[in-house]
């Protein structure tokens, strides 16, 4: 459940594909719509990495199951959009990222 758009709504985490740090707001992109929403990154980051979430770059959150494929220091999404992952972080979301498939398969 978020403050999307000032509105209290609830979000299935599967229909989120990402949340982006943009101009001090929070964009969360979904299957739906981009929603603005209330909080820092950080407090959502603690919130989302428990339901596969992941921080490739320190301006994003991103779905893990929303992902399409990894091509060096760029993650393709599902929605065609492309998150940077960025080197400093590189190493340990590749782990996240083996470890969520693992459990997965």
């Amino acid at each position: 459940t978020f403050y999307a758009n000032k509105i209290m709504t609830k979000f299935l985490t599967e229909d989120i594909y990402y949340f982006e740090l943009k101009h001090r707001k929070v964009n969360m992109y979904t299957k739906t719509a981009v929603y603005i929403i209330e909080g820092t990154i950080s407090s959502l980051e603690k919130m989302m990495i428990p339901f596969g979430f992941a921080v490739p770059h320190q301006s994003f959150i991103i779905n893990l199951n929303a992902i399409e494929k990894l091509e060096k220091l760029n993650i393709h999404m599902n929605n065609g959009d492309i998150i940077p992952l960025s080197q400093k972080r590189s190493a340990h979301f590749r782990k996240k990222m083996q470890s969520y498939l693992r459990i997965r398969v």
